[in-house]
């Protein structure tokens, strides 16, 4: 089975894609947050095209690693974070994907 195992950060979502359980990259794919200001249709193309990779990589589910419970940060970056993993959401749905909401402690 194929799955994306995902991260938002600050600025930068991180992926990595797992066959089986098994990382198959050395350096996770970094991608920079969407506007999350941005006119509707720029939200809608970054849903677009992130479902489009989720074609591409064929990925059956979708793991999304949740901060620790000690994170801290400003309000922003927290909702911005959340936004962004509302839109990878909407997409992954779209897409008929699997996703879950992960704890470190819980990765597959």
């Amino acid at each position: 089975m194929r799955a994306l195992g995902l991260n938002c950060a600050a600025n930068t979502i991180y992926l990595v894609t797992l066959e089986d359980g098994k990382i198959l990259e050395d350096d996770p794919l970094r991608l920079g947050m969407p506007d999350l200001e941005a006119a509707s249709t720029q939200l809608r193309a970054f849903i677009s095209t992130f479902g489009s990779a989720l074609i591409d990589l064929a990925v059956e589910r979708i793991g999304l690693v949740l901060p620790e419970s000690t994170y801290q940060t400003t309000y922003k970056q927290l909702a911005d974070r959340a936004a962004a993993e509302t839109l990878i959401r909407l997409s992954a749905l779209e897409q008929q994907v699997r996703f879950e909401r992960l704890t470190l402690l819980l990765l597959w």
